[in-house]
C-alpha cells in the first residue's frame, strides 16, 4: 500500500525542521522536496536466518524480521522551497 502526505510538515518531528529544504543529491546540490509529492510505503523482509558450525554441530541462527520506509518524492532544484529552476 503507496501513502501520501498531506504536508512535508507532518516528518518535522523524525526527520528535524526544514528537512525538505536541505537535500544533497550525489553531486552535492542543493534540492527541496516540492510539497504535496510525497509518497511512501512500508516494507518488510523476511529473517535471514544462518546455520554456523560450533565445535562439529551446526547452530542455527537469525536475524529478526526488518522493517524498512521507502520514500518517493519530486525534487526541486536550489536550496530554498520558493526557488525555481526553470523560471
Amino acid at each position: 500500500m503507496v501513502y501520501q502526505l498531506e504536508s512535508n510538515r507532518v516528518l518535522d518531528s523524525y526527520l528535524g525542521l526544514k528537512w525538505d529544504e536541505r537535500i544533497l543529491n550525489v553531486a552535492e546540490d542543493f534540492a527541496y522536496v516540492i510539497p504535496g509529492t510525497i509518497k511512501y510505503w512500508l516494507g518488510q523482509r523476511s529473517p535471514i536466518i544462518e546455520y554456523k558450525l560450533i565445535g562439529e554441530q551446526y547452530a542455527r541462527t537469525q536475524v529478526e524480521n526488518s522493517y524498512s520506509i521507502t520514500f518517493q518524492f519530486v525534487r526541486g532544484d536550489g536550496n530554498r522551497n520558493n526557488y525555481h529552476a526553470n523560471r
